[in-house]
Formats: structure tokens, C-alpha cells, sequence
């Protein structure tokens, strides 16, 4: 109650009384005790629903920030609507930061007018006003470096990307010299016509494995852009889950053409030391059972437990890993067998050893099976790479590098396949090389 009262007195000046007024306001408090209640509980909300923002977009610069390429958003700043007179930096990631010598904090709100010269600020104005995605490569004024620049309007602003593709042009430049040295030469046909398969073969494949790559980073830089317009964090944790595959696919994708580079280039050697085929083996089929239960596919392996050989131990391991892998990713229902032993043969033929690795998946196509057979030299234009690389039955690259570490320990490799039947690979090694 809220009181309001005075004391009465009589004309004689005796106290009579109190007159005043009174209000409940017992209601008002409590609406009010529940208004604080409802504002703190929405400040809490508030709160936590920033700090996951928060966690998501730190996820996020982490991906980007593991990137090659370099990644940035820039907001349109229009005079008119569609007629933008710069534009303001909001993100980017490390790789574009380094760039510019500032860490992202710095350039953070920097327009395009002082990071760009005119006419790359003139394409972005272009692109703003036309909604047309731009690809171009160019060379680096006074560097001998190759960029692959896109931008694509986003909404309010064009996403920038750049990366580095000097190997690929250097390729493609040394892959052109060396086909005008060799029509200029009218001598040796036939090594002439042998050369010209290897490099068409060597530009197919380099051709595909930049599309690949090109692929994968668009797909990254897609799903950048799309996390502006997520509405829950499920949607965020499932595109962040997409974006970390591809940079992983990525990896290995370049991690293969490093390999199968340095194979081409003679850089491998042999190093043969003794050691234990049937342990390496009987580690490596145990270290991958946990694949094969997680597909709900069997893994046999059979072979002595113990069998001392000499040979490349690293190279050896490669071979069978890259086979077993291959194997359990492929395979969809059944699963592989793995077998090795010693080979005794006549008085007069070298000791030998060997495995065989089977498997129940969807088998290998018959261009890149002849092809690793070493039956055909070429087929066609478009190589047996390329071909696994579109179909669905495998990764070429992966078998050739497989088939040039046998070529490189002198080891016979033997394929065979039925389609969805299965493939079978038999590999049979020196057992020395003394």
C-alpha cells in the first residue's frame, strides 16, 4: 500500500485524526519484477546467441585462413542504387592479409581505392553492375609469378579470389616449347610421335587435376558466401563440414601430383635394407580393419608372420597401402582379401616374393586397365587418368603411382578386373638385389 495521510486537529486544537489516501500497487510491482525477469532472460538469449556466432565465425576465418588461395568480401559503397563508387574490405583471410604486409584487422574497412589500381576497380564495378562472374590470369608486373583471379557478385559485394598458378603455367609453357622443338625435328618419327602421346598424356592430366583443384576451391569459396544467408547453426555446422572435406581433398589431390611428379622426374631412389614383409604387412591389414568395419566389410589377410626379405621398406609400404585403401574406399559390399608368400622357383631364376591384394568392388574400367597392363601406350584424346577420374571407378593417378614405385623396385605388377566383379592386384618382388 502507498500512503498519502495528514494529521486533523480541532478548532480548539485537539488531534481528531489522519486524512490522506491510499493505493495498491502490489500489481505494479509484480509486472514489473516480471518485465526485469523476461529482459534479463532475453539478455542471457542474447548473450549465448552471440557467443555462437562468435565460435562460428572464428570456424570460419580458420578455414578460410587455411586456404592457398587468397579470399576476401568486399560491401559495395553506391552512390545509386547498382552504381557503386568503391568498395569497403569486410573479411578476408590470412593468405590475402599477408598480401598486403597488414594483418586483417588493419584492413579491415580499407577501401578498394587504395588497396587496387584503377582498372581492377573498374572490373569490380563491372561485375557489381552486371552480376557477371570474371576469370581471368595474368602475370605479375615485374615478377615472374602467375595469378587466377575470379570475383563473383555476392548480394551486397563481390567475393575476391586469388591463387598462385605459376607451376601450372610453367607447365603449359614447357609442355608447348617442347612440342614445337620436337615438330621442328624431321628426324627419329617414330620417337617423335612416342613424345607427342607422353606430353598430350602429361596435359591431360594436369588439365584435369586444375579443373579438380579449381573445382574444389570454387566449391569452398561457394560455401563461404552461402553462410550469410544460414538461419541455424545446423545449417552452418553442415556447410562448415563441407567446406573442411574439400580443403582435405585438396590436400591429397596435390600431395598425389607431388608424388607422381617426382617419380616422373627420376627424384625417387631405391634404398633397400632387410626387413620384415610378412610384419609390415600383417601391421598395415590391422591398422586397417577399423575402415573396413565402419564400411561393414570383411578384411582377410593370410602369409607367414614372418617373412625377411631386402628392398625398399618406405616404397614397399606405399604400394600396399595405396592398393588396401584403394580397395576398402571403392568397395561397397564384400570386402578384400590380402596374401603374401615366398616364391620358390628354378636353380637359375632370382629369388622372389609376392602379394595379391582382391577385392569384391565395382572393378576398373578397361582403358585404364589395359593402360596400367602396359597393353596400349595411348588411346584416344583423353587419357586413362582422365577417364578415372570421371567414371567412378577410382583414381587413375593413384594405380600409376603405384605402377611406377614397382618399375622403380624392379617388381612385376599384374592386374586383372571384371566389371563388378572385383579387381585383383598380384605384384611379385625381388626377394634381394644383391
Amino acid at each position: 500500500m502507498l500512503e498519502n495521510a495528514k494529521p486533523m486537529f480541532s478548532f480548539e486544537g485537539s488531534f481528531t485524526g489522519f486524512t490522506g489516501s491510499s493505493v495498491d500497487i502490489h500489481l505494479q510491482k509484480t509486472m514489473a519484477q516480471q518485465l526485469i525477469r523476461h529482459v534479463d532472460e532475453k539478455t542471457l538469449e542474447l548473450k549465448l546467441a552471440n557467443q555462437e556466432l562468435t565460435e562460428t565465425a572464428n570456424s570460419l576465418q580458420a578455414v578460410l585462413d587455411s586456404s592457398p588461395a587468397s579470399i576476401a568480401f568486399f560491401k559495395a559503397v553506391e552512390a545509386q542504387k547498382e552504381q557503386p563508387v568503391d568498395f569497403t574490405l569486410v573479411i578476408c583471410n590470412q593468405k590475402f592479409s599477408s598480401d598486403f604486409s597488414k594483418p586483417a584487422s588493419e584492413l579491415a574497412g580499407m577501401p578498394a581505392s587504395s588497396l587496387f589500381p584503377f582498372e581492377y576497380q573498374q572490373q569490380m564495378k563491372q561485375v557489381y553492375a552486371t552480376s557477371m562472374p570474371f576469370y581471368a590470369e595474368h602475370l605479375l608486373d615485374g615478377h615472374p609469378k602467375w595469378l587466377a583471379t575470379a570475383m563473383t557478385r555476392r548480394d551486397h559485394g563481390i567475393a575476391i579470389t586469388e591463387l598462385d598458378i605459376t607451376l601450372h603455367k610453367e607447365a603449359g609453357i614447357q609442355q608447348q616449347r617442347l612440342m614445337q622443338q620436337l615438330e621442328s625435328s624431321n628426324e627419329m618419327v617414330q620417337s617423335l610421335a612416342t613424345m607427342k602421346e607422353y606430353v598430350q598424356q602429361r596435359g591431360a592430366f594436369l588439365r584435369t587435376s586444375f579443373h579438380d583443384l579449381r573445382g574444389s576451391f570454387g566449391v569452398i569459396v561457394g560455401a563461404t558466401m552461402l553462410l550469410n544467408d544460414m538461419d541455424t547453426q545446423q545449417e552452418k555446422d553442415k556447410v562448415l563440414d563441407m567446406m573442411q572435406r574439400n580443403l582435405i581433398q585438396v590436400s591429397h589431390m596435390m600431395n598425389q601430383m607431388l608424388d607422381y611428379s617426382r617419380l616422373e622426374s627420376g627424384e625417387e631412389k631405391l634404398h633397400p635394407v632387410h626387413f620384415d614383409a610378412g610384419a609390415l604387412l600383417t601391421e598395415l591389414c590391422d591398422g586397417s580393419q577399423p575402415l573396413a568395419q565402419e564400411k561393414g566389410l570383411y578384411l582377410h589377410f593370410e602369409g607367414p608372420g614372418s617373412l625377411d626379405v631386402e628392398g625398399d621398406q618406405v616404397k614397399i609400404r606405399r604400394i600396399a597401402q595405396n592398393l588396401v585403401l584403394n580397395a576398402l574406399k571403392y568397395t561397397l559390399q564384400g570386402g578384400v582379401n590380402v596374401k603374401w608368400r615366398s616364391i620358390e622357383g628354378d636353380h637359375d631364376a632370382l629369388p622372389q616374393w609376392e602379394f595379391v591384394i582382391s577385392d569384391t568392388g565395382p572393378g576398373l574400367p578397361a582403358p585404364l586397365l589395359a593402360k596400367i597392363n602396359g597393353e596400349i601406350q595411348y588411346m584416344g584424346s583423353e587419357s586413362p587418368v582422365t577417364q578415372a577420374n570421371t567414371d567412378g571407378h577410382g583414381e587413375g593417378i593413384g594405380l600409376f603411382i603405384v605402377k611406377k614405385l614397382c618399375e622403380l623396385l624392379k617388381a612385376q605388377m599384374r592386374v586383372s578386373s571384371q566389371d563388378g566383379a572385383g579387381t585383383r592386384f598380384h605384384i611379385v618382388i625381388p626377394l634381394s638385389y644383391v
